[in-house]
């Protein structure tokens, strides 16, 4: 189960508090108050059913239908608590917690004894599953509209369609940002975030434990300037990170997180995948560069002009680079380096009773040359929200994502009707879109026509999204449903269904069952507080 961080209140996913959107400042004072303690939150409960994957191989890390079969049926539920600790217009703390249970599961998978993420919920269990999601401190220092926030905290980068951010998706990372008002018309955010340090455990030496420090941190800078006018707002904005080439890498090699997975090429973040391409079994697989560099530029904003009419765009670019990949201390051709481009429009018009949108998007793909890098632009952890089961639209314990998280590698077309009303507290969600790859099949092919078993881009592990090359594509149709049973009591419906066609031509025998129809049935309530 995925921590989410939007909380949906009538049937509409809202976010709480991300960087960017501070409340109105107010000027600090230095005068004392009582502390006010004012909680929030919810439980969810959910059960799914479906063919989740389309690939009986390789289970969805979040829908796990068992090894060998892609089959779904999960039951679980989650609960968050929110404390706003309030002690004046100038000082406040935000603390956020979530326990995970997945119905019946007591370990976690690949894992032992009675605790992790999800766990404590088979029969006679007694198993801990208590995640801190955020816990922060907002303050304004005396006599100055500076706002700061210290801690562990939300963090997106700015967007406008859909919700999504193509970058960092509402993740939880600690760090220090400030953000400042010029203007009514112009404001400011700078912010420093530390995603990963000294994540490789440690090493016994002479009896003495010494941490393993070395290219293991991550540092992200980012500036924005949001703009905002009547009928208009762009939010211009630019991120630079020092990247540690071992910085995704855990105690032991295990993974830990997604620096650099989704920056460099999966092939380099997934050393295994190499013997695809040649590398020899228990080769040293690491990079010239020590500690690399990335860095994204943005350009996203909307039109409210001709309201209810709504124009919505994202535009971002990235480059990630460590350098050129060397095996067993010899440099080879292949370069550790990802670097390409997304467009994201949205189009809608509001009217009483729906919202019909259309959405179109483009995004940069791998050329032949796969070997002088990736050209999708890397990403830390991306959520697009452009569909409730490719993509990652979802709220619920279960997520989505069946095809990924991020729209990298691909193009598509998505219509929808959203917020379509009949009855009194029943909305629904209708989208029906079509999207194919634009990366080259035939990197593909040259890879597959050597012997390689397996083309290392096309694992569908927990946040990678499934290669598709310019011959493949795949339809997808969502009903989403929800009903207000009472003000703080929804029932949800989620029915999404997706028919891929992946070119045997380019697969062939590495095909397997990925043309298999998916699709999944969600039903769901949620009560918030």
């Amino acid at each position: 189960m995925r921590a989410c961080a939007a909380v949906r209140k009538g049937g509409r996913a809202q976010r709480r508090i991300p960087y960017h959107t501070f409340s109105e400042p107010k000027r600090a004072t230095t005068a004392a108050q009582a502390i006010d303690f004012k909680p929030s939150g919810g439980f969810e409960f959910a059960g799914t059913w479906g063919n989740v994957t389309g690939d009986k191989g390789t289970p969805h890390s979040g829908l796990q239908g068992g090894t060998g079969s892609s089959k779904n049926h999960s039951f679980g539920q989650r609960f968050r608590l929110y404390l706003d600790v309030v002690a004046s217009e100038s000082l406040r703390g935000f603390f956020g917690f979530e326990n995970n249970v997945q119905w019946g599961k007591n370990t976690q998978v690949g894992g032992s004894g009675l605790v992790g993420r999800a766990s404590g919920g088979g029969i006679g269990t007694r198993g801990t599953d208590f995640e801190i999601l955020w816990a922060y401190v907002d303050w304004i220092p005396p006599h100055t509209d500076l706002r700061i926030r210290m801690g562990l905290q939300p963090a997106a980068n700015p967007g406008f369609v859909q919700g999504g951010s193509n970058v960092v998706g509402a993740e939880h990372m600690a760090g220090i940002t400030t953000s400042y008002q010029f203007t009514p018309n112009v404001g400011s955010v700078l912010a420093w975030y530390r995603p990963y340090a000294d994540n490789l455990g440690y090493t016994a030496s002479n009896g003495n434990a010494t941490a393993n420090r070395t290219f293991s941190d991550v540092d992200a800078f980012l500036l924005a300037i949001p703009l905002s006018f009547d009928g208009v707002k762009v939010t211009p904005w630019g991120m630079y990170a020092a990247v540690g080439r071992d910085a995704h890498r855990g105690y032991n090699g295990r993974a830990q997180g997604d620096w650099p997975g989704y920056t460099v090429p999966v092939w380099f973040s997934k050393p295994t995948t190499l013997a695809a391409l040649g590398v020899p079994a228990g080769a040293t697989v690491s990079t010239s560069d020590g500690q690399g560099s990335a860095w994204w530029l943005g350009l996203t904003g909307e039109l409210t002009l001709w309201n209810p009419f709504r124009l919505a765009w994202d535009f971002n670019y990235g480059s990630a680079d460590l350098g050129k990949v060397t095996v067993n201390g010899d440099k080879t051709a292949m370069k550790a380096k990802r670097q390409g481009w997304l467009l994201n429009v949205l189009a809608e018009y509001k009217l009483d009773f729906m919202t019909p949108g259309l959405a179109f998007w483009y995004t940069s793909g791998d050329g032949r040359n796969w070997e002088k890098g990736s050209k999708m632009m890397p990403a830390v952890r991306p959520t697009n929200k452009m569909t409730s089961f490719g993509f990652d639209t979802t709220s619920w314990i279960f997520p989505a994502a069946a095809i990924g998280q991020g729209i990298q590698g691909t193009w598509g077309i998505m219509a929808q009707l959203k917020d379509l009303t009949f009855v009194q507290d029943l909305k629904h969600d209708v989208r029906l879109a079509y999207y194919r790859g634009t990366n080259s099949n035939k990197a593909v092919k040259d890879i597959n026509g050597n012997g390689g078993t397996a083309f290392p881009f096309i694992q569908q592990q927990q946040f990678y999204t499934r290669y598709m090359t310019d011959k493949d594509s795949a339809w997808e149709f969502n009903l989403d449903s929800y009903y207000n049973i009472y003000k703080n009591l929804q029932l949800c419906v989620e029915l999404g269904y997706i028919k891929p066609s992946m070119n045997r031509a380019t697969w062939g025998k590495d095909l397997k069952d990925r043309n298999e129809s998916m699709y999944k049935i969600t039903i769901g309530m949620r009560y918030m507080f």
